[in-house]
């Protein structure tokens, strides 16, 4: 069942997702973390958020893949201060350390809210290694709202982990022609 929920949320319908969830509640399906987080992304996904709210709200027993729905759920429709909030929730209120999928949701969250300086504070934070695709977000922020400063930091950081990817050093060299210098 959640493999099913999992396509309606890749194609977006959503009304066959309500469909096959009244029905996995009517024949009392085994309603574990992993389906409850198939389903807070389907009704994401498909920009259901009273559904979204609801089964999160609902959802007993929370997972990574949980923890990875919400945060993301929150990303897709710039629900900053409260992807923020469950972020903490999950590391303080319910002690799941995050990990690096959690970390990529928040720095794609806080660039694309425009929180360039917020998104490099968190990587700095982070009690793990980012890895290029963390960077590669903070670098795609950057050039959304033209932070040439922070850009720079993430092309160095780019040049240690892929040094063979010149894709970092051409997006930097058109964010430098972009602003005249």
């Amino acid at each position: 069942m959640a493999t099913v929920i999992s396509a309606c949320a890749h194609i977006g319908v959503l009304n066959l997702g309500k469909e096959i969830h009244l029905y996995v509640m009517q024949n009392e399906f085994n309603r574990d973390a992993y389906l409850g987080s198939t389903l807070v992304d389907m009704y994401a996904k498909c920009g259901s958020l009273d559904r979204f709210f609801l089964v999160f709200f609902k959802l007993r027993e929370k997972n990574l893949f949980y923890w990875n729905s919400i945060i993301e759920g929150l990303a897709v429709h710039g629900l900053v201060k409260e992807g923020c909030r469950r972020f903490l929730n999950m590391t303080c209120d319910f002690s799941v350390p995050p990990e690096i999928q959690h970390y990529e949701y928040m720095v794609d969250l806080l660039c694309k809210a425009g929180l360039i300086k917020d998104a490099l504070e968190l990587i700095q934070s982070m009690q793990i290694m980012p890895n290029s695709v963390i960077w590669g977000a903070l670098l795609s922020g950057c050039k959304l709202y033209k932070n040439l400063e922070i850009a720079q930091v993430v092309v160095n950081k780019l040049m240690v982990l892929e040094p063979n990817n010149s894709g970092c050093y051409t997006l930097l060299v058109n964010m430098y022609a972009e602003s005249n210098r």
